[in-house]
Parts: structure tokens; C-alpha cells; sequence
């Protein structure tokens, strides 16, 4: 519903409830003004609340909203107010009908989450509701006193949920204050009516509920505290109307003089003026706590503020005496009272000094990930600034937490081990900040590549600061693993949650840069020149890791200084190449791979999926094949050249009309280059923008680590730019940043699919794919699960059959056709096959190990325009990860055109999904799992199984 009509609903419940007053309050309602024998009268103001609540509840859409079943939990107890009113059911039946009430709102999902305990907050939300109740019940004992401090807190509450986009919640609750309005304006004397135990029930189980259900902006733990605030004034009248009677031995039940407005005019400020002394306490407050969330004016601020004049006013009605002297046993009373006061006084006082730290060790974090975020953009003045102002956070909640008060009540059971536990995320937080910072001012200002110069003096200096912080992030995050959470309150858990996964991410950010400080300057040169194998793939011609090699050229890496110092066809190693190879790969590879003349044909030197073992094959190969001893190979494709030259701009190539940029790289290279030039020219020409994109990284200007990263990380996780370093270190840094491509070792279920041209033609630029996983989980109880499925793989060939060279579409050899791209697939698995089929005929499969897990292979003819399926029946085990998670890696070859996959999973009966993760939608009642994604990079989707109980 838009806002005017929101507001159109707003201004009906209020006159509606105005006219209900009236028409029952007239003398021809019988009795609604006098007071005969028999059954009590109904406060007409009482039924004018519960019919413009009613009435503004029903505006809601659609109707079974939580907002508006809460306000039909508050209609149905202020009705049985009216049913106590009338003396249908005895006056002692109030408390337990207002914790039914709560009751209700927790099984409806209303709930407090202040510890984080479902039991606990379901009791502290049914008290909870008992006391906001039983406050505004206190303030309806003078007439007018309820209306006076329930409109303005209803109406800011009203504001919050408005502003948090929460449409239903601002409805029910600007309705209630437009309820209250207008039963008071219409009430037997205006402004001064009283409620009754109907209406004052109803807008105490109202405002509770939407103190409950409002989720302000600000977070945690200052947004779980403001709402509460909202209704710190009847609270605190509600403690000096108890503590008071309590200290002159007065019952607790019936009316009297001693609430707020009644203590209030004893203090000589008259019936009227005690009313509007509390109806502007409780605007001031509303006020200022929409301002503190809305961060017009600080969060601290607002809140103190609002905390502090409802206090004043509480304190000054606490001073009025109203009771005759006290009997019996004053002094003993008065110091039991006394004690009772202190404890609760250092109860708020220790609980918002916790708040208050809390939202500044929360300042602090965001603080700490600016100063990270500034470090890894090399921006390391940004970064001591931001470390500074997170010390300085953390130093605010330290001495909040020290206050005496909090240190009183670091010995109350539960209390004490929340407070400890604050203290220690805050001075975590400072360990963190302070070795941020003694990074930040260990590095050089500026941290950037410029001119094929990487500055590995300066990345060497930085070394051992970050290697210190990442000390540091450890033992932090060692100490907070380590806190005993059973008694953390909801807000200081999930702050330290927060912290933990914030932590963790700095861990693993610090662990690299540390280790990359430490071998990055070897890497480029620092201790001795450097030479690189890099290979030029070319994906319209598939293999395993992207593409036939088509250019090699080295880079050699001095001092810093990197320069491209060689660059030729591959035939220039197919010449002078040995006849045999020494291989340094494994006999699963040999085994495999062997029959392809691996170990003497350039060709075939990337047919593992496993750029590592790529990696060593070409280190042996090229020496072997007139090359000098290099130290790694680098592989990229035109897809990962595009990610270069965004970084680099545009190269001009002689013999290409127009530039070539990161937006055409592809597609001039890989499809226009065979149909607008001749054989030799089109050949030269992807290896030609290899060079000038090389030679543009030497010369230019890259800027920042982090500006690189981000520019070269979509090609990196998908594959079209690849490292393999020899030396162990440096390899292990390789695999840190994801850019090693190594295939993982299988933890649960795997599927990797991979094709390789074999047909010696250019027609991969068609080919896609689309990829079936169709699963069956039986969990046998034990950590693993039996599997059952069928893994299918269709193929589609756009290619056409004519009207392209036949250097593209063939045919290249006699038995295959034109358009017709004959493809070796692979498809790598933990399970055995039991049937495979093409197109629902039998197919023999070849059936190898690799990697650690079983490869079924075939040759597979795929003609123009059609679409071929390959399907495997598969069955095995899987083990289940910690935690009881199936966790399916999904591998991804390098191809121009991103995987469609499909997986379904059904777990046996008796089991059910409980969580998922990586993409799974679990169905209703938790037996199957859907998941479709397009496979730009790897990814490891999991969902946890649970027996059903």
C-alpha cells in the first residue's frame, strides 16, 4: 500500500475510534457515563482503541502479516481487558492473561534475540511484555497519563519502522497513536480519559511487540537498545511506582496517587501540568531517538540523551512522598530497597557502558577494514589514518569498560562473563589496530609498478611488519576462539561472530601479504635474474588448461626490472627439439598421456588439467628443445590478454586495422582473424598482440597491486591466466593467490569435464556446453555417504558446415567433415560407471586414474548445428565434510563459452537438507536440492546432512 494511503488508514483508526468513544459514552449507550449497581461500566476510551487498532490492522496487505497478527494478539487481550473491566473475570487474571499474550507473540515468531538462546528469549520477550503492560497500566491509574507517554512513543516507533522501509509495522503503530488520539480527544474529559484495563492491555502488548519487530538502522548493539529506549520513561515510572510502594509496605495491586502523574502533582505542577510535562519528556525522547538512528546527531548522544531526561523525570517524581510514613520494619526495609536500587542502578550503568563500547569496538572494526582495504590498495598514509582512528575507538570502549560500575559488575553471574568477553573483543581490537598501524607506517606512501619496474626493495622492507600482524591476527583470533559463549547476551555474541569473520578474513589477507613480501622480491629478480616460459594459448583449439600453445616467449625478471626478452612461433621448439623428453610428471600422467606423444610433441603439453603438472612438463621440455633453464611458466589466453589490456589500454598491431582493446581481443583473435587474413598473417597475429601486450606491461604505468588484482582476477579464477613457479615457496604463494591452477584433492564429490581438440582445427570458438548432475545421497551414519547418479554432458556445435576456411571448420582430417568438430572429452570422477551412453546409445569409455580420481573418456564427433550428449551411470561413496556437509567441487576447464550446469540432489529417507551453501535452493521438507549456475570459475557448493529425528 503507497504512503498517502498508509497515512489515509492512519487518520480513519483515529476518527474511528473518536466516534466509538462518543457513541458509547452518550446516554443512550447505557451506562457508558454512570456508574449504576450490578457489572462495571467499559471505558469507551478503551473500546476506541481496540476499534482504530482493529480497523488500521485491516488496512494491512496482505492481512496475515506478523505485524498484523501481533496486533491481533493486542486487540485479544485488551478484549480480555474489557472482560476484567466488567468484571467477568477477576482483577488477578491481568498478569497471567499479559503473559499469555507474550506467549503468543513468541509462537508467532515475535521474538527478543538478547541472548540468542531460543528458550531465554523467549522468556525475556514474555517479561518484557509483562512490563511495558503492566507501565502503561501504572499511567492509566490518572486519567490521561496513558495516552500522554503511549501517543508520542507509539508515533516514534512508527517513524522508525517507516524509515526502515517497514510499511505494515509503521501502519499498526501510527494507527495505535492515531487510536489513542482520538480517544482521548473524544474521551469524558480531554484531554484527560483513562484507557481501562481494554485499552491500556492493548497498547501495552502493541508497543512491546513493535519494540520487538522494528529493526532500525542502526546495527547492533546500539540498534537492538534503541527501540527499548522508546519506552524508558514508563519504565522507569513503573520501578519508583514498585520501589515506592514496596518501601511503605503498600500492596502492589489497586490504583493510587503514587504513578508518575500523581507523584508529579504533588511535586505542585497540578493535573495539567503533569501531563504535559510527560507528554513533552516522551516527544523528546521519540524525538531524539529517530535522530540517533537516523544519525542526525551521534548514536551516543541521542540515546544518552533520552536515557537521561526520562531518569530526570523519574527522579523527580521518585522525590515526591505520597504515602503516609513507613511501618513495621523501615530501616530493614529501606537498606534491603536500598541494596535492591544500587544493584539495579550498576545493572543499566554496567549494561549501556557495554553498549556504548560495543558500538565503539564496532566503529573500530569498520575502522580496521579501512585501513586493510587502504593497505592493500598501497595506499598506506589512508591506511595509518584509519588504524589510528580505530585505536582510538578501541581506546573509548576500554575505558567505558572500565568504568567503577562495570567493574562492580564484572562479579554477577552471567553479567560477569559477558563483560569479561566484551573486554576481551576490545582489546583484540586494539591488538589489531596497533599492528595495522605499525604496518602502515613500515611501508613506503606509494606502492605501485611503474615502467616494467616492480619495487621490491620496498615490498622486502614490509616483510617483517607484516609478518608480525599476521602473528598478531592469529593469537587474536586464537583468543577469542577460546571464550566460553553459552552465557553471551545475543548482541555481544553476534559481535563477536562478527569480529571472528572479520578476523579471519584480515588472517588470511595478512598470511598472504606477509608470505608474498617474503618471496615476491625473489620472484622478480631480487636475488638474481629470473626467466619465465610463457605460453600463448589459443582456446579456438582446446586443451586441458585453454588451448593449443600457439606462442611461447620468455620474460626475464632482474632487480625488479622485467623485460620480454624472446617471443616465436611454438614451431621454433617443434624444430630443434629433442626426440624424447625427460618428463617429470608421475606415471598417472605418462599412463594417460603417453599414446599423445606427451614426452616429444609441443602439442600436447598441456593435456592435464593440472597446470602444475603442466607447469613441469614444460620446465623439462623446453631445455630439452633448445630453450635456457627457466624458473616458471605463465599461460594465458586472449581472454586473460583482454585482462592486461584493460590495465595497459589499447596496442596497435601491424597488419590489424584498428586497435586492439580489452573488448575486441577476443573475437579479432579468436573467430575475425580466419576470415579476414591469409594463413601466414592470421597465424602471427594472436602471438603478435601477446608481444605488444607484453611490451606494454614492461613499459607502462600498472598502478597498484590491489588495482591489478582486481583487474586480472575474473581471468584468473576462470583459468586464462595461470602461474607455475618451480621453487616450492613460491609455488605454495601461486596457490594461495589461486592463480596455480592445481587441481584440489577430492574431500566429498567431484565433477570436471574436459574436452581437447582432435581434429586439428580452429572450430572450439562453437563449441558449449551443458552439464547434468542428477544425484541420489544415502548417508549411512558414519561420516559417508553412498552415491547414485547420472552425470550427463551435451555438446553443441555451432559451427557451421560451410562458409568459413577450412583452418577453422575443417576438414583437417579424411574421415571428419566439414563443421563437424571432433572432440576428445574427458570426464574426471570419484565413482565407477556402471552404463555411459551416447545419445541413449551404448558407449565404450576409456576408463584411467588421474589426479586422484577416475577420468571415462571417449572420442566424440559433434556435426555442425547438433548437439550430442554423453551420460554416465555413476555409483561410489563420498565422504561428509565436518559438520555432516556434502560439498560437490565443480572444476571448470578454461573455455571461451562458461559451463551451464544443472544439479539436482535427493537424499534418501530418513535424512533431510538442514543448511546449504554455494547456490543449492533446498525444497520444501528438505529431500531435494536444486542448483543452476553458469560456471565462470570453480566453486564448491555443499549442503549439510541431518537424520530426521
Amino acid at each position: 500500500m503507497s504512503a498517502a494511503l498508509n497515512v489515509l488508514a492512519i487518520g480513519a483508526a483515529g476518527l474511528v475510534s473518536a466516534v466509538s468513544v462518543l457513541l458509547l459514552g452518550s446516554p443512550r449507550a447505557g451506562g457508558g457515563r454512570g456508574h449504576g449497581p450490578g457489572r462495571a461500566h467499559l471505558a469507551p476510551e478503551g473500546f476506541g482503541v481496540l476499534a482504530g487498532l482493529l480497523l488500521a490492522s485491516s488496512f494491512s496487505a496482505p492481512l496475515g502479516t506478523v505485524e498484523v497478527k501481533a496486533a491481533m494478539v493486542a486487540f485479544t487481550a485488551g478484549t480480555a481487558g474489557a472482560l476484567i473491566e466488567r468484571r467477568t473475570l477477576p482483577r488477578w487474571a491481568g498478569l497471567p492473561l499479559v503473559a499469555l499474550a507474550g506467549g503468543a507473540l513468541v509462537a508467532l515468531g515475535i521474538r527478543s534475540s538478547a541472548v540468542g538462546l531460543e528458550g531465554v528469549d523467549a522468556v525475556v520477550t514474555v517479561v518484557w511484555v509483562v512490563l511495558v503492560t503492566a507501565a502503561v497500566q501504572r499511567l492509566d491509574d490518572f486519567p490521561g497519563g496513558a495516552a500522554a507517554v503511549s501517543v508520542p512513543a507509539a508515533a516514534g516507533l512508527a517513524v522508525l519502522a517507516a524509515l526502515a522501509g517497514q510499511a505494515d509495522l509503521a501502519l499498526v503503530t501510527g494507527g495505535l497513536a492515531a487510536a489513542l488520539t482520538g480517544a482521548s480527544i473524544a474521551g469524558r474529559r480531554p484531554p484527560r480519559a483513562r484507557l481501562g484495563p481494554s485499552g491500556a492491555t492493548a497498547t501495552g502488548v502493541a508497543l512491546s511487540a513493535a519494540t520487538v519487530l522494528v529493526q532500525p538502522a542502526t546495527e547492533p548493539p546500539l540498534g537492538a537498545v534503541l527501540p527499548l529506549v522508546m519506552l524508558a520513561l514508563p519504565l522507569f515510572g513503573l520501578l519508583v511506582f514498585v520501589s515506592g510502594r514496596l518501601h511503605h509496605g503498600v500492596p502492589l495491586p489497586g490504583r493510587g496517587e503514587d504513578g508518575l502523574v500523581g507523584r508529579l502533582r504533588r511535586r505542585g505542577l497540578g493535573s495539567r501540568g503533569a501531563l504535559l510535562k510527560l507528554l513533552l519528556a516522551q516527544v523528546l525522547v521519540a524525538t531524539a531517538t529517530v535522530a540517533a538512528d537516523r544519525r542526525w546527531i551521534a548514536p551516543g548522544v541521542g540515546l544518552g540523551s533520552a536515557l537521561a531526561l526520562s531518569l530526570v523525570v523519574a527522579g523527580a517524581a521518585a522525590t515526591a512522598e505520597v504515602h503516609a510514613p513507613a511501618v513495621g520494619r523501615p530501616v530493614l526495609r529501606s537498606v534491603a530497597l536500598g541494596a535492591v536500587a544500587a544493584s539495579a542502578a550498576a545493572f543499566i550503568a554496567a549494561g549501556a557502558s557495554v553498549v556504548f563500547a560495543l558500538d565503539s569496538a564496532d566503529s573500530g572494526v569498520a575502522a580496521v577494514e579501512r585501513g586493510l582495504a587502504a593497505a592493500r590498495d598501497g595506499r598506506f598514509d589512508d591506511a595509518a589514518a584509519a588504524f589510528l582512528d580505530a585505536e582510538g575507538d578501541f581506546d573509548r570502549a576500554g575505558r567505558r569498560l572500565g568504568d567503577p560500575a562495570v567493574s562492580v559488575a564484572r562479579l554477577v553471574p552471567v553479567l560477569g562473563p559477558n563483560l569479561a568477553a566484551a573486554r576481551e573483543l576490545v582489546e583484540s581490537g586494539a591488538s589489531v589496530a596497533a599492528a595495522g598501524a605499525g604496518v602502515a607506517r613500515a611501508a613506503p606512501a606509494q606502492l605501485e609498478v611503474r615502467d616494467g619496474v616492480v619495487p621490491v626493495a620496498a615490498i622486502g622492507a614490509s616483510a617483517p611488519a607484516l609478518a608480525r600482524a599476521a602473528a598478531t591476527l592469529q593469537s587474536e583470533q586464537a583468543v577469542l576462539a577460546a571464550i566460553e559463549r553459552a552465557y553471551l547476551v545475543g548482541p555481544l555474541r553476534r559481535a563477536m561472530g562478527e569480529l571472528e569473520g572479520r578476523l579471519a578474513r584480515a588472517t588470511i589477507s595478512a598470511e598472504m601479504a606477509a608470505m608474498a613480501a617474503e618471496v615476491v622480491p625473489a620472484i622478480f629478480g631480487a636475488d638474481g635474474p629470473r626467466r619465465y616460459f610463457v605460453a600463448v594459448q589459443n582456446n579456438a583449439e582446446l586443451r586441458a588448461t585453454g588451448g593449443l600453445i600457439g606462442n611461447f616467449g620468455e620474460l626475464v625478471a632482474d632487480g625488479g626490472r622485467v623485460r620480454l626478452e624472446r617471443f616465436e612461433r611454438i614451431g621454433a621448439l617443434i624444430e630443434r627439439g629433442a626426440d624424447v623428453w625427460p618428463i617429470d610428471a608421475g606415471p598417472e600422467f605418462l599412463a594417460r598421456y603417453e599414446r599423445f606423444d606427451v614426452d616429444r610433441t609441443w602439442q600436447s603439453v598441456n593435456l592435464s588439467p593440472d597446470f602444475p603438472t603442466v607447469g613441469r612438463v614444460i620446465t623439462s621440455a623446453y631445455p630439452a628443445s633448445g630453450g635456457r633453464p627457466v624458473d616458471g611458466v605463465i599461460a594465458i589466453d586472449p581472454v586473460g590478454l583482454a585482462a592486461l589490456l584493460s590495465i595497459t589500454g589499447p596496442v596497435e598491431v601491424a597488419g590489424w586495422p584498428v586497435p586492439l582493446s580489452a573488448h575486441n581481443v577476443v573475437s579479432v583473435t579468436l573467430h575475425d582473424v580466419y576470415q579476414d587474413l591469409e594463413k601466414g598473417d592470421r597465424v602471427d597475429l594472436l602471438g603478435d598482440v601477446a608481444r605488444a601486450t607484453m611490451g606494454a606491461l614492461t613499459d607502462g604505468q600498472l598502478g597498484t597491486p590491489t588495482t591489478i588484482g582486481d583487474a586480472l582476477g575474473p581471468a584468473v579464477r576462470g583459468g586464462h591466466l595461470m602461474v607455475y613457479l618451480s621453487r616450492p615457496e613460491e609455488q605454495s604463494l601461486a596457490e594461495r593467490l589461486d592463480v596455480a591452477w592445481a587441481s584440489p584433492e577430492v574431500e566429498s564429490d567431484a565433477v570436471l569435464v574436459v574436452n581437447q581438440n582432435a581434429g586439428a582445427s580452429k572450430i572450439d570458438y562453437f563449441l558449449s556446453r551443458r552439464v547434468g548432475y542428477d544425484v541420489r545421497l544415502s548417508p549411512s551414519g558414519d561420516g559417508s555417504v553412498a552415491v547414485e547418479g547420472t552425470l550427463t554432458v551435451a555438446m553443441e556445435n555451432a559451427a557451421p558446415a560451410a562458409g568459413l576456411d577450412p583452418y577453422v571448420i575443417g576438414p583437417s582430417l579424411d574421415d571428419v567433415t566439414a563443421g563437424t568438430n571432433r572432440t576428445y572429452v574427458s570426464i574426471y570422477t570419484p565413482h565407477g560407471v556402471t552404463a555411459a551412453t551416447l545419445d541413449g546409445a551404448p558407449l565404450e569409455v576409456e576408463s584411467e586414474l588421474e589426479l586422484g580420481r577416475s577420468v571415462y573418456s571417449a572420442f566424440v564427433d559433434v556435426p555442425s548445428g547438433a548437439t550430442r550428449q554423453v551420460s554416465l551411470d555413476l555409483v561410489g561413496d563420498a565422504a561428509l565434510t565436518e559438520g555432516g556437509w556434502y560439498e560437490l567441487e565443480l572444476g571448470r576447464q578454461p573455455l571461451l563459452h562458461p559451463d551451464d550446469v544443472a544439479v539436482a540432489v535427493t537424499v534418501a529417507p530418513g535424512w533431510r537438507i538442514t543448511a546449504s551453501q554455494g547456490g543449492f535452493d533446498v525444497e520444501p521438507g528438505g529431500r531435494q536440492a536444486t542448483l543452476r549456475a553458469v560456471l565462470t570459475e570453480p566453486t564448491r557448493p555443499r549442503l549439510r546432512l541431518e537424520p530426521l529425528r
